[in-house]
């Protein structure tokens, strides 16, 4: 039983991702737009000038500052870089 219960541990484990994503590494952030959010869901997407869309969830880094979300709500989502922090609306009508 105990075994059983390792393994079970072991396999849950190796399913929770142990790092955050990186998105638009070569942009600055303000290219960057907020084009949709689901707040149950803690999902935003992201959008560059050329028109490429990525999901982004808290602790993931975007812009070539690196700046991590650190905020999802239904009008914005909130970035930080060092201890400045940045609110980035959703923008609608930019697809």
């Amino acid at each position: 039983m105990k075994i059983l219960l390792t393994c079970l541990i072991f396999v849950i484990s190796l399913s929770i991702p142990l790092y955050a994503d990186d998105a638009f590494l070569d942009k600055d952030i303000s290219e960057l737009q907020l084009i949709r959010v689901i707040i149950e869901e803690e999902k935003a997407w992201i959008q560059d000038v050329d028109g490429t869309k990525i999901k982004v969830i808290i602790g993931d880094a975007i812009g070539a500052e690196e700046a991590v979300v650190t905020e999802i709500k239904a009008a914005y989502i909130s970035v930080q870089t060092g201890n400045t922090k940045t609110k980035i609306p959703i923008s609608y009508g930019f697809e």
